[in-house]
């Protein structure tokens, strides 16, 4: 099978795509040229010619690019091979919405109809390979409104099973034991989260109605440091004021399979006190916090 590798500008927007090959359904679909399969070297070598600055390998030892105003391309692989390569824009929402509606017409005139398609995304399905297409506005837990494309090869299904499976045979680091209680899903320290749980046997008094506490805040989508470390959690080192509904972080940990990552996340020095608006769900989460502290929550007496 002959196949040509296109880069489509579109309009404004110059937005790197895919792939086609000579007829729709002959098309083998790929992501910025690089077949799958390709070797670590490769991939790195052909990204870094198109733009993408090399941040760092992941714990998984994935490749982690960086491009213009927090854009980003994550090269999955499985044995020094390309088997998936994500390519992520954020910005405002009208931005992401022309992303995602151009980059899905574009594909939709070369590759036809899109096998399955929702409000949020677009995928088509070829010789064992997907590309998606998808925007997000924010709301979901990613910290931003986000447009993206996915691609995964043959070989990226088996990659994630088989890490799958080790991670749930890894020791359990920082895992949930039975003295964490959910607090809430809630908007916290301006992100959203998918869930903030209180430590049940990790708080102390720290003065009058005062608590240092240790809270657990997990993430419906996957986060990165700068080095491309990934992280779906992070564990909290507070301060709680109960008599003021207020409450700063001392230290905030990221976590990733259950493990502590041996840093700090940025932006967490400053230890400024959050007093959040009386009906906010972030002054609900240290309402709640504190009736668990003070012992009057039936969790903690169970």
């Amino acid at each position: 099978m002959t196949v040509r590798s296109l880069r489509m500008r579109l309009p404004r927007l110059a937005l790197p795509l895919l792939l086609a090959a000579a007829t729709p359904a002959a098309a083998q679909l790929v992501v910025e040229g690089l077949p799958w399969g390709s070797p670590q070297p490769e991939v790195r070598s052909r990204l870094e010619g198109l733009g993408w600055r090399f941040r760092g390998a992941d714990q998984d030892g994935d490749e982690v690019f960086g491009g213009p105003a927090g854009s980003r391309a994550v090269a999955m692989l499985a044995e020094g091979r390309l088997v998936s390569l994500e390519l992520e824009w954020p910005g405002t929402l009208p931005y992401v919405r022309a992303r995602y509606d151009a980059a899905t017409d574009s594909l939709r005139r070369l590759l036809g109809p899109p096998r399955a398609q929702d409000e949020t995304g677009s995928t088509w399905v070829s010789d064992g390979a997907t590309l998606s297409t998808w925007h997000s506005d924010g709301a979901d837990g990613r910290p931003r409104p986000t447009a993206g494309l996915s691609g995964m090869g043959p070989g990226a299904m088996h990659e994630l099973l088989r890490r799958s499976n080790a991670e749930r045979a890894a020791p359990a680091g920082a895992r949930l034991a039975r003295t964490w209680v959910v607090v809430d899903a809630v908007l916290f320290r301006s992100d959203t989260s998918q869930s903030i749980s209180l430590d049940a046997a990790g708080f102390a008094p720290a003065g009058p109605g005062r608590y240092r506490a240790r809270m657990r805040q997990d993430w419906a989508f996957l986060r990165r440091l700068e080095n491309g470390m990934k992280y779906a959690a992070a564990l909290l080192e507070l301060e709680i004021d109960c008599r003021a509904t207020q409450a700063r972080v001392l230290r905030a940990t990221p976590v990733f399979a259950r493990r502590p990552l041996p840093v700090a996340l940025p932006g967490d020095d400053s230890r400024r006190w959050n007093a959040p608006a009386a009906a906010s769900p972030e002054s609900r989460a240290i309402r709640r916090s504190c009736e668990l502290m003070r012992g009057g929550h039936p969790a903690l007496r169970d």
